[in-house]
């Protein structure tokens, strides 16, 4: 649940979205927000993948896209993504949570909207993140939409833009 210096871990956080998934499911009325809670890894994974998913997208030949999509759905990204909450899969949701540590001493909440295309970043530390987290918002841009289109097999999300949106007005952590 801690690291070596002190801080809150990947274990540690994926047993409170446990817990936040677990709250949602078993009090659906007095939480009635329709959303998945990804795992840390999810991140990892999406940033390890993110050079497939962007062949996928830039391949115009069907023949060798279905070739590509094999190769994601047959990874563990994709089959992290159906990892069923109850009976779905986290991108039939309305809003998807995605953690993600920074540098392993900096965790940021990622609140992706899939119908809308939005990203939200919320941040209880910084105030400009966008420069200071390229890379993390490179793979949910980049990333998503291929993921979007193999799961859904729509093309509604692909090549449209999504908008980062950093949530302003949180509380800020004091130990800067």
């Amino acid at each position: 649940m801690w690291s070596s210096i002190g801080l809150v871990d990947d274990e540690g956080i994926d047993i409170y979205m446990e817990f936040l998934e677990q709250r949602r499911r078993n009090h659906p009325d007095t939480y009635p927000q329709d959303c998945s809670f990804a795992r840390c890894w999810f991140m990892q994974l999406l940033q390890s993948d993110l050079s497939t998913l962007k062949k996928y997208s830039a391949e115009k030949d069907t023949v060798k896209r279905y070739a590509i999509a094999d190769s994601i759905i047959n990874g563990i990204l994709l089959r992290s993504v159906f990892r069923n909450v109850g009976e779905r899969s986290m991108w039939t949701y309305e809003k998807i949570y995605i953690p993600f540590n920074v540098h392993e001493n900096h965790w940021i909440l990622a609140m992706v909207k899939p119908r809308t295309r939005e990203i939200f970043l919320m941040d209880s530390m910084y105030e400009l993140v966008e420069d200071m987290y390229t890379e993390y918002i490179d793979a949910l841009v980049e990333g998503l939409p291929p993921l979007f289109h193999i799961t859904m097999e729509t093309n509604e999300l692909e090549g449209d833009e999504w908008k980062v949106i950093v949530v302003e007005g949180l509380p800020k952590q004091l130990n800067k």
